[in-house]
């Protein structure tokens, strides 16, 4: 006898999905005031690529589940923050010499 495969948890998947997001989005919006104006120090310029790169990390990690949860339930989920939380940081970190 085969056995049946465990019922997928879409819902945790949605609210880990939503949690790593929303812990991305919080860190990048939390550098915005390094952002812009004044010049950094190198160390300063090395703490902000660092929590820019994590926050990036995030929404990444947060988007693919989203994306698999999507593929179980075919629910839609609102990702437009994420996604400009997430360009703004890219931009970023590419004129902090990042990736």
């Amino acid at each position: 006898k085969k056995k049946a495969a465990a019922p997928v948890d879409v819902a945790g998947m949605e609210r880990e999905a939503e949690a790593k997001c929303n812990e991305g989005l919080a860190l990048i919006q939390g550098t915005e005031s390094r952002m812009t104006g004044r010049a950094l120090a190198a160390g300063e310029k090395l703490q902000l690529k660092s929590e820019l790169e994590r926050g990036m990390r995030l929404i990444s990690e947060g988007n693919a589940l989203f994306e698999q949860a999507n593929a179980k339930s075919g629910h839609m989920y609102d990702t437009v923050k994420y996604g400009k939380a997430l360009k703004a940081a890219r931009m970023k970190v590419g004129e902090l010499g990042g990736k």
